[in-house]
């Protein structure tokens, strides 16, 4: 069975995949044309409190390295971004990180439901 974080994940999955095609796709012909994907964590709104499907990710616990952000502060990494473009960003300083360990053990990352933590 999927679960509605299951189906959220994918669809995140098929964002970052069609956002880097069609970087690619208009590179040759629009060179001026940037096209960023923005990876932000947890933020706090009132999403989660008002979200109608089961199983929608609760707030922000404490369990992880990345903190909560607020919207102004994504807004302001979001407003920078369009000052200089680039391919991607993590609003959140400590995603990459986050990232960069699921991907070294993909296994121990997703058996203990997140992170390792740092040493």
């Amino acid at each position: 069975m999927v679960s509605y974080r299951s189906a959220y994940n994918a669809a995140k999955a098929a964002l970052n995949s069609l956002t880097a095609n069609a970087r690619m796709d208009l590179r040759r012909e629009y060179s001026g044309i940037h096209i960023s994907l923005v990876m932000p964590g947890v933020v706090l709104t009132d999403f989660p409190k008002h979200a109608l499907a089961s199983g929608t990710p609760p707030t922000w616990t404490g369990s992880s390295d990345a903190k909560p952000q607020t919207a102004e502060e994504v807004a302001a990494i979001m407003e920078e971004l369009i000052r200089n473009p680039k391919p991607e960003v993590y609003t959140n300083p400590a995603s990459h990180a986050i990232a960069a360990r699921y991907y070294q053990d993909v296994a121990g990352f997703e058996t203990f439901g997140g992170p390792p933590k740092s040493s």
